[in-house]
């Protein structure tokens, strides 16, 4: 800048140096925009007013009387050799060397990238931008900030209690306590708080630092954004799209659940190391939109574009946030494969020559991208990019295929509905495109030099081939071999103890994860080894036969459909395929829908897509005769069908609910308005009144009627308190405050509507409301009389029992309540649970009874569903209550007619009959472990009066191990029982005891029990005794199936219990855990065994006595349970009963047992399956230390694998022993 005539700076004039500082700063107000995008993770707001360049070196000067600021700027622009322009900058600015290094920075921006901006605002902080102090958290040790942005600052930390890991802790940052910045920070914790994924960052905790300002912690995810970590490691370009098919599953997951995420680019995309691998986590959820939130939260304020320009879709750059959905985050999702694939984004060109920030958002909007091979083609460093992807430049041109072309244009394409409609078809046709090899290297004729190294590779080739052929040949002749000698096996053995279909099996590919994402603490080893034993392999037929079976009684239809369908053609086979499907027809659905179907045993949800053909599509919904149990099974599953303009449909569907709606299934088209927080439940409309259906003409069905998804919150219905409720009577003119037959004034009646404080409102709150973290939780504790206001208030009603239960029903209720919240320990936030019925309505069974608008002769209301106190059957339950009552679990949901105005709900509407229970089981609670043990006492006073011989056995001698029987009296009638007793002959020590229960089925079909009949194979037998000898140990085996009757009377000395069955015989289970425990009597007073140290062996169905003996007896160190789980009586959906009989079995004595457990399962165990039966059991175990492995087999409970049992039985005791 030229100095002034005298040689020094006038007086500045603020006014006038601001009007050239806007000038200049509207050219770039997009890119301090998208600097701004960059650095406020959280928030990425973009601001389309123009902003003001503030710097504080010459904030208020003038500039000279040649040219002003925006001159000199705009004629350097036009000089373009660099060191003119530099000159150029030096004869202007003068002596204004502020000035100078502005300008010239400014003119470095411009010929850079966009995103290039963030050095420059980071190299002149505004005052707003000042680091935040390190913050003080308690129960967190705060290391340092790994992250800051707009609106937040993260920081790395460790957690204390209740156990020590290393966090993640978002901060929100105290100039920015407004409330916008304060909505959108606790929306993301809401947000993140309901998505639980392998492939999100998972939130931990929230609350307050020792300043007030609001924090979340999270999972602290070490990684590079996605496309560093791809070229840092130079994946190839399959390796590539299979690491995007794992963040495919994780959008589509949150897109399941409501959340679009608004904000995807490879820095929201972190890859971290694990141990099978690099594993994708997204984050930042700070401007994602939940579909299923409130209007209130919704809503973004018109003027701003939420996201970063690069990665943002063009309805994103529009002004309607409204219309911004899941397309939008495809759109994104296809920006990053495109940065993936050849390291630039779509348009890169055509942006970088916008000037304006308008110019770059019509660019985004209307100009369409050349398809990527063709982009690939126009890259100036193509060797860097090969090597980045670990091959040749003429190796990608053949990579980069027509069908690819295709994905990527259609992610990008300009309109919503040109892209794909789900993120799961995006993952279908990646995956299509992997399996079809279009991306493996081609050979093509080259230089004599490539010639030859091919024909080298051609003769490897040739070799190998051949040795494979020769390698065929033998095992068919191997092969044949064994099948005759084993037809001869099967002749001459008559007794077939071991089918082919049941010998040792690879285990299942697709078995459930194992449960130590959700053991927190408890430390869970999940061990897969191979049977150790000398059976041959099963045919290939058998093999999917047997894990077809396994599948379908797994609860897994859909798991097994997918198997089906990838079958050979084969008589078999496609039997079985044919009794697993059905055809369905679909009744006013677009041939554009799409029709996914999922297991619903297994969350998250694995949607699987299914192609509709004229009209019908085929589920699995067949009667399947599964031929080692010579039963029936059908299976219900869960189906979405989704198509633009139409409601989604999603039901937990079975064969006999397919009847119900005529075996139809139809989708109702989308008119406005319709509420997105509600469900649309058809009527009936068959004469018999038990038939309905689900199509468009449902709309002019009065009787149909739109019912709430989720109960309503404790943020909801606190807009009704804070709009004056309880102080207003005009809320209140649909009930009438009738008590003890007066009615109350208002006043009055107002003065029972408080909470725990003296304070209006419902009766689970204080001061007047809910507790810190629970807004998203159903509202408790009010009664009748103000749940029928609050929906008057809504514009809604409350249901009619009928309606109710008409939304509740499905005739397979399995899914429904498996997936509820019943009989814990407190409420779950709304939606939280996935069981729904034959409609997407969530948590209709238990977390919060329900209101419903009718009354019986009493004046009491139903109030349905049941609540997180109540056992399962609840769900079917016709309960009444008092008007007034306000129990903390009474909760509100509330539904509106179709046709406003034609219905008109009051409290006192006409009284319904019902078949169904009037009132939960009053005996039922949960029983305290001394109430359970009161069932099970005995007599200790009554002498065990022990007698027993030494067997003689020289078989036994020569292997260094005897065999003793100890006959003692029984704990529960006039009879005796033997207890086989099996040690080494050497040992200087006094022995550890090993209690082991054989599998009853097993054992009461022949008169020796497993051990015995084990040690008559010499390997099993020598085993055996190296094991017994090495660890010390005494195999106590108790003969329970075969009692000694002293008299004839036979009867049971404990029948005041009240636990006969209907036939009059004893309950054997609980005589079975008597008699073990006086078997424990007798052991412990022998002087050569150690009482520090008695275990429990236990196999099969004898699994629940040792989990009550487990529970009961603290005599017991450890306990390893074999080929065992939850038996029907507390499988999914049928865990609680009321009959007194299941109030008592085993899954009620599981959170007692506090010792080391070991379970070790077999891979396909068809009794005892492992999503329904083994894991379950597994969870709940109260044990700090536990574990389970499987073993390739699902015969555990058998002879042959005794020895390879009792090995990691004892050692497991021996490793829980030393430890301590």
């Amino acid at each position: 800048m030229a100095a002034s005539g005298n040689g020094t700076s006038p007086t500045p004039n603020a006014p006038e140096e601001q009007t050239r500082r806007t000038n200049l700063t509207t050219r770039y107000a997009g890119h301090l925009s998208i600097l701004a995008s960059s650095l406020c993770t959280n928030t990425a707001t973009v601001t389309l007013a123009a902003t003001n360049i503030g710097h504080s070196e010459y904030g208020g000067r003038i500039l000279g009387s040649k040219l002003t600021e925006d001159a000199i700027f705009r004629r350097a622009l036009l000089i373009p050799a660099k060191k003119q322009r530099l000159k150029f900058l030096d004869d202007e600015c003068g002596k204004d060397k502020a000035l100078r290094d502005h300008l010239a920075k400014l003119l470095e921006a411009d010929a850079k990238e966009w995103k290039q901006f963030d050095s420059v605002l980071q190299q002149q902080p505004t005052s707003k931008e000042v680091a935040e102090p390190i913050p003080s958290l308690k129960n967190y040790q705060v290391h340092e900030r790994i992250g800051s942005g707009g609106m937040a600052d993260v920081f790395a930390a460790e957690q204390l209690t209740p156990f020590r890991r290393q966090v993640a802790v978002k901060v929100q940052r105290t100039n920015q306590f407004d409330s916008e910045a304060c909505r959108r920070f606790e929306s993301e914790q809401q947000t993140l708080a309901t998505l639980k994924h392998e492939n999100i960052a998972t939130i931990y905790d929230a609350g307050l630092t020792i300043n007030g300002a609001p924090y979340v912690s999270m999972e602290l995810v070490r990684g590079e954004p996605i496309t560093t970590y791809c070229n840092d490691h130079r994946l190839t370009i399959e390796d590539r799209l299979r690491l995007l098919l794992d963040v495919c599953n994780g959008v589509e997951y949150a897109h399941h659940n409501g959340v679009i995420h608004r904000d995807l680019k490879p820095a929201n995309i972190l890859i971290a190391e694990k141990v099978h691998g690099p594993q994708p986590k997204i984050i930042d959820f700070g401007i994602a939109k939940n579909t299923e939130a409130s209007p209130h939260d919704k809503k973004t304020k018109a003027g701003k574009i939420l996201g970063t320009l690069d990665y943002m879709s063009p309805e994103q750059l529009g002004n309607a946030p409204s219309t911004v959905d899941a397309h939008s985050d495809i759109y994104s999702l296809g920006v990053i494969l495109h940065e993936m694939l050849v390291d630039e984004i779509p348009l890169k060109k055509e942006l970088s020559q916008s000037t304006t920030l308008e110019e770059r958002l019509k660019c985004t909007r209307t100009t369409v991208a050349a398809p990527i091979s063709s982009t690939l083609m126009s890259l100036e460093n193509s060797t860097l990019l090969s090597e980045n992807r670990s091959s040749s430049f003429e190796e990608l041109k053949r990579q980069f295929t027509p069908a690819l072309d295709r994905i990527v244009s259609r992610m990008i394409a300009k309109r919503p509905d040109q892209r794909y409609a789900t993120v799961q078809q995006v993952a279908t046709d990646l995956e299509q495109l992997l399996k079809s090899n279009a991306l493996d290297s081609k050979s093509k004729v080259g230089t004599p030099r490539t010639m030859t190294r091919r024909r080298f590779r051609f003769a490897i080739i040739f070799f190998l081939i051949f040795l494979c052929l020769i390698g065929l040949l033998h095992a068919f002749r191997i092969g044949t071999l064994q099948r005759v000698s084993k037809r001869g096996r099967s002749e001459s053995n008559q007794r077939g103890t071991l089918r082919p279909s049941d010998s040792d099996i690879a285990l299942d590919a697709e078995a459930p994860p194992s449960p130590d994402q959700e053991a927190g603490r408890i430390e869970l080893s999940q061990e897969i080894r191979p049977a150790q034993q000398n059976s041959e392999l099963l045919p290939d037929k058998s093999h999917e036969i047997d894990e077809f079976y396994y599948r379908i009684l797994d609860r897994r239809p859909v798991a097994a459909f997918q198997l089906a369908k990838s079958w050979p053609a084969d008589p078999q086979l496609e039997q079985l395929r044919e009794q697993l499907t059905d055809d369905v027809t679909l009744t006013d659905v677009p041939p554009d829908a799409v029709v996914e179907i999922c297991d619903w045993i297994k969350e998250p949800f694995e949607w699987h897509r299914v192609e509709t053909t004229n009209g019908k599509v085929t589920l699995p919904l067949g009667r399947i005769f599964i031929e080692p149990l010579k039963k029936f099974y059908t299976r219900s599953f869960r189906i979405r069908i989704t198509c633009p303009g139409y409601l989604t449909r999603e039901l937990l569907l079975s064969k006999r609910d397919l009847a119900v709606i005529d075996g139809e299934i139809g989708l109702v088209k989308r008119t406005e308005p319709m509420p997105d927080d509600m469900t649309l439940v058809p009527a009936f409309t068959s004469p018999d009144n038990t038939r309905l259906k689900y199509h468009s003409s449902l709309l002019r069905n009065e009787n149909a009627f739109w019912m709430d998804r989720h109960e309503v919150s404790n943020e909801d219905y606190l807009e009704f308190v804070k709009a004056g409720a309880y102080e207003r009577p005009e809320f209140w003119t649909s009930v009438s405050f009738l008590f003890n037959g007066e009615e109350l004034p208002f006043e009055s009646a107002m003065k029972r509507f408080v909470d725990r404080t003296g304070n209006p409102g419902p009766a689970s709150w204080s001061d007047g409301c809910f507790a810190p973290g629970m807004e998203k939780y159903p509202v408790s504790g009010v009664s009748f009389l103000e749940a029928a206001s609050y929906a008057s208030y809504r514009g809604k009603s409350l249901p009619t029992p009928e309606q109710w239960h008409h939304a509740a029903s499905a005739l397979t209720s399995a899914g429904m309540v498996a997936r509820n919240n019943f009989a814990s320990d407190g409420p779950e936030r709304c939606g939280a649970n996935s069981g729904i019925g034959r409609f997407n309505i969530q948590d209709l069974g238990g977390n919060v009874r329900e209101w419903c608008g009718t009354s019986d002769i009493q004046g009491n209301s139903y109030i349905l569903g049941g609540s997180w106190k109540s056992p399962p059957f609840a769900l079917h339950s016709n309960i009444t209550a008092n008007q007034w009552d306000r129990s903390e679990v009474n909760g509100i949901r509330c539904c509106r007619s179709i046709r406003e105005g034609k219905r008109k709900e009051s409290g006192k509407a006409s009284v319904v009959t019902y078949t169904f229970p009037t009132e939960e089981n009053p005996k039922y609670s949960r029983p305290s472990l001394t109430e359970l043990g009161h069932l099970h006492d005995y007599d200790r006073d009554i002498p065990t009066d022990p007698t027993g011989n030494q067997i003689q056995n020289a078989t036994f001698a020569s292997a260094g191990m005897s065999h003793t029987i100890a006959q003692i009296a029984s704990a529960h009638q006039s009879s005796r029982y033997n207890l086989h007793l099996l040690g080494p002959t050497q040992h200087q020590r006094p022995l550890r005891c090993l209690i082991v229960l054989p599998n009853s089925r097993e054992a009461s079909q022949t008169s020796q029990s497993l051990p015995l009949q084990a040690l008559a194979n010499p390997e099993s037998l020598a085993m055996t005794a190296d094991i017994l000898s090495r660890y010390s140990l005494l195999l106590c085996v108790p003969d329970l199936n075969h009692p000694i009757h002293l008299n004839e009377s036979k009867k049971l000395a404990n029948n005041s219990e009240g636990l006969l069955r209907k036939n009059g015989t004893r309950d054997t289970s609980f005589n079975n855990v008597k008699d073990t425990m006086r078997a424990l009597d007798y052991l412990l007073s022998r002087d050569d065994l150690d009482a520090e140290h008695c275990y429990i062996l236990a196999f099969g169905n004898f699994g629940p006595s040792a989990l009550r003996l487990l529970a009961l007896d603290k005599r017991l160190q450890a306990g390893a349970l074999v080929a065992t789980g939850y038996g029907s009586a507390s499988r999914p959906g049928r865990g609680m009963r009321t009959n007194l009989d299941k109030r008592y079995a085993a899954y009620q004595y599981v959170p007692h047992v506090k010792q080391p457990v070991l379970m070790i399962n077999g891979s396909r165990d068809l009794e005892y399956p492992e999503t329904i039966a083994q894991i379950p059991l597994y969870q709940e175990l109260g044990s700090v230390l536990k574990k389970k492995i499987t073993i390739g087999t699902n015969l555990l409970h058998q002879p042959q694998h005794f020895g390879k049992v009792l090995q990691d039985a004892a050692d497991w005791f021996h490793r829980q022993t030393t430890s301590r």
